[in-house]
């Protein structure tokens, strides 16, 4: 401020001098960008000038003028009074001024009051002058002191071009303070930015709190048409809900300024569950097929997931390996992606997830045997097979795990492996011209995902003139549902014994059916036990040097499935969803449903549950909706059918009516009062995004608040409740409402 002193010999002339020097030029508009006069038209007759009392008493203005200087000078002459800490504005003055001048305020009694120099305007300093008076939009309009009343008796120092405020507190102004995105989420960063009309700008400061901690950091400069700052947050910092966020202004004078608080949403990023979590083969592989759930933030509209690269599949419910490429089958090295689409103003998809699953449901499978099962050659010098693990993308074998059993004996000291690219293995054994007589392979495999198989094959070395004709009528090439197996075969000739052995067996030995025999069971019943699952039995008639073998694998399944437990039970009300049926059968062949009684549905969707099984499946009821309706699982294996008890449920498909009176999106004053009614008796929670849990308001009620005033205590703050009636059947209704608890 550049202000004439006068020296008078007057005290009270001084002390006048005083009190009027507390009205300061504050703020003025030369170069009008808004219409400010009422006639529709932006022009200089939307030009102001506001004065601003920094005293403790209201000063009557009467008398005092504006001279307004330039190329041309005019006075204008101030009529009313300006209060304590208030304004006074003359908009549309005399004249017109120009962008580059001078404006003085004078007291009545003709005391310079405040001076003000700005642009290229002479007055014999331009150095301490303020910025030009020209501007190009709403944020240079002015030039303003900020604060309020700043006089360092430096124009330069105290003036600013900025926003106007027109009667109100001159401050820097922060505007455009927004986020990158119309949607937030938590695994996706969100920067926040604020453009800044200011000058002598020392820092800027973004603070945001997410999920109760509260973090500053400094602003990055980014220059542009307006001098912005932005800062990003990362999304490892974001969690699901609210994030509150300010931007604070400091200058070099040692002044703060800040916007108000701002408020988004961070939505929960989309998670994939597997069940099992863990995979339960070796090295990171799943050896039975798992089911996958999709769980994303309850404002999500759809949930999609796709395979590779084939096309979205909207999600519904949990799903298996069913639209996977080949995975059902054979499994491998799966890419599941998997996102949810939200309504923000538009329709925005969440960023694309993906997780790698390796799945391996195939046991190694063995081709080419060497020599063939049940060929008779003079000589073996050497035995072989082919180990294929089928599919490109399986585990491929583990060579470490191959083990061979020459009549019982592991011999694997000279076994040579060649690889077939990645996964396949040749695999042979070197050995001395084997003996006359029946010899027995048997050959075990892993791959890396912990799968196995066996191979147990035979055949005879016969250089011999003398042979022994073996005839085997039982056991079969079948399935038996007992462990005492029928034993029935002869020989043309007394042999010196007749052997088996059962190549299962934990420690499997040749036992002795008959001596100095030509037949066993073919006078009278003979039985053998054996185990439950895969036999694979060899027989031997011995003569001398002469041997004779014969092979035969069978299964033995002799336990039904036993069912433990359905669902939903007896008298319940049901929607459709989750029929499932708990059961033991370690040798499952099929699971049906049946139901109002011609509805019948195979079920795929199989887990293990501990010790037992579970399968699950729903059910489209909707044409049943208000009746009651009977089913029954049937569980079978190879050899056996179960079947369940009948129960009876009732069929209820429609969604309760949620009637939200209370909480309303407004503010609320310490407690917070509830009124809801529903259509029907249901379960009645809340979610509460602020501690992220549900909570219970009442069971078994259509109402609540609505008899009876209810008040629930709120700490201050911003709340979003998401309310949520269940009725007895599992469907639901849901209401969101907002509100600010001061």
């Amino acid at each position: 401020m550049k202000k004439a002193v006068f020296i008078f010999s007057f005290v009270f002339i001084i002390l006048l001098n005083f009190i009027f020097a507390s009205v300061v030029i504050n703020e003025f508009a030369v170069d009008s960008q808004n219409d400010r006069d009422g006639d529709l038209i932006v022009s200089s007759n939307d030009e102001y000038f506001e004065l601003y009392n920094s005293g403790s008493s209201d000063l009557n203005l009467n008398g005092w003028s504006l001279l307004l200087i330039d190329t041309t000078n005019e006075t204008h002459v101030i009529t009313g009074t300006i209060p304590t800490k208030g304004y006074f504005t003359i908009l549309n003055p005399a004249g017109t001024q120009n962008n580059d001048g001078q404006i003085i305020l004078v007291h009545s009694n003709g005391t310079i009051i405040d001076r003000v120099s700005y642009g290229s305007y002479n007055d014999g300093n331009l150095s301490d002058n303020a910025p030009r008076g020209n501007s190009s939009n709403n944020f240079n309009e002015c030039l303003a002191r900020i604060p309020n009343g700043k006089d360092t008796n430096l124009d330069v120092n105290d003036f600013i071009k900025t926003a106007c405020t027109f009667n109100n507190t001159n401050n820097f102004v922060l505007i455009n303070n927004e986020i990158n995105v119309s949607c937030a989420f938590e695994n996706e960063n969100v920067k926040l930015s604020a453009d800044v009309n200011a000058t002598n700008i020392s820092s800027v400061v973004f603070s945001y709190n997410v999920n109760g901690t509260n973090k500053n950091a400094s602003g990055k400069l980014s220059l542009g048409s307006l001098v912005s700052y932005e800062y990003v947050i990362n999304s490892s910092e974001l969690v699901g809900g609210n994030v509150t966020w300010n931007v604070y202004l400091n200058d070099d004078f040692g002044n703060i300024f800040k916007n108000g608080i701002k408020t988004f949403y961070v939505r929960n990023k989309t998670d994939l569950i597997i069940n099992p979590p863990n995979p339960d083969g070796d090295n990171g592989w799943y050896v039975s097929e798992p089911l996958f759930s999709l769980i994303s933030d309850f404002s999500a509209i759809r949930k999609y997931y796709r395979w590779d690269s084939i096309f979205d599949i909207l999600y519904t419910n949990p799903f298996n390996l069913s639209e996977a490429p080949n995975g059902a089958i054979s499994g491998g090295h799966l890419d599941i992606n998997y996102y949810s689409e939200f309504n923000c103003d538009s329709i925005i998809n969440e960023t694309n997830q993906k997780q790698r699953i390796k799945v391996d449901l195939v046991n190694p499978v063995f081709k080419n045997l060497n020599p063939a099962n049940g060929s008779i050659v003079s000589e073996v010098k050497n035995i072989s097979v082919f180990l294929d693990e089928i599919y490109n993308s399986n585990s491929g074998i583990n060579k470490e795990s191959v083990y061979m059993r020459i009549d019982g004996n592991v011999s694997n000291a000279s076994i040579s492996f060649t690889d077939f690219g990645d996964l396949d293995v040749f695999i042979s054994h070197t050995l001395g011209n084997l003996s006359n007589g029946i010899h027995s392979i048997m050959v075990y495999a892993e791959d890396f995902s912990g799968r196995n198989s066996i191979v147990s094959w035979s055949f005879e070395v016969n250089n011999s003139d003398n042979p022994i004709n073996l005839i085997f009528n039982s056991p079969q090439n079948i399935s038996y549902n007992s462990r005492r197996v029928l034993f029935n075969l002869s020989t043309d000739k007394i042999v010196d014994s007749i052997e088996f052995i059962n190549y299962n067996d934990k420690s499997p030995k040749w036992r002795i059916l008959c001596k100095n025999c030509n037949g066993y069971g073919d006078d009278k019943l003979r039985v053998e036990n054996f185990n439950e699952g895969e036999n694979f039995v060899s027989v031997r008639a011995i003569n001398g040097s002469n041997i004779k073998f014969k092979n035969v694998s069978f299964f033995i399944d002799s336990k039904k499935p036993k069912i433990i437990k359905t669902f939903p039970f007896k008298n319940f009300a049901t929607n459709g969803s989750n029929f499932y049926v708990e059961f033991i059968e370690n040798n499952l062949k099929e699971v049906s449903l049946s139901f109002n009684p011609i509805e019948i549905l195979n079920l795929t969707q199989c887990f293990e549950l501990r010790k037992n099984k579970v399968c699950s499946v729903n059910l489209n009821l909707s044409s049943f909706d208000g009746e009651k309706i009977n089913y029954i699982f049937n569980v079978s294996d190879s050899l056996n059918s179960v079947i369940s008890k009948e129960v009876e449920v009732f069929v209820d498909t429609k969604s309760p009516i949620l009637i939200l009176n209370a909480p309303q999106n407004i503010s609320y004053d310490g407690k917070v009062f509830f009124n809801i009614t529903i259509s029907e008796k249901v379960i009645l929670e809340y979610y509460d995004e602020s501690e992220k849990k549900w909570k219970r308001l009442c069971n078994n009620c259509d109402k609540y608040g609505a008899d009876k005033i209810v008040k629930k205590n709120f700490k201050p703050g911003e709340y979003k409740l998401n309310i949520r009636a269940v009725d007895s059947a599992g469907n639901s209704d849901e209401e969101v409402v907002n509100f600010v608890n001061i």
